[in-house]
């Protein structure tokens, strides 16, 4: 596991080719884990480790240069059940 505090801020990367000066805005994530490529997970998918609660709320697989599933990089927030929808 590795822990990636991100703070939500808007991107001053114009979202669009046009004038608009639009921003865009980005996904944060209390922490980031790397998945074994056997593990099943899924988006709202809750796991506890360490006395965390966390939420998964982002994943992407990721392959090696033969193209080979290698690990699945999980985003997740941290979970409290007051907050949940």
């Amino acid at each position: 596991m590795l822990k990636a505090k991100k703070n939500s801020t808007k991107s001053s990367v114009r979202a669009d080719s046009s004038a608009s000066r639009g921003n865009a805005q980005e996904i944060t994530a209390d922490y980031w884990l790397i998945l074994e490529k056997d593990t099943e997970a899924d988006i709202d998918d809750l796991i506890e480790f360490k006395g965390l609660r966390l939420k998964i709320i982002g994943l992407h697989v990721r392959f090696s240069i033969r193209g080979e599933h290698d690990h699945t990089e999980a985003l997740c927030k941290i979970w409290n059940e007051a907050d949940d929808d």
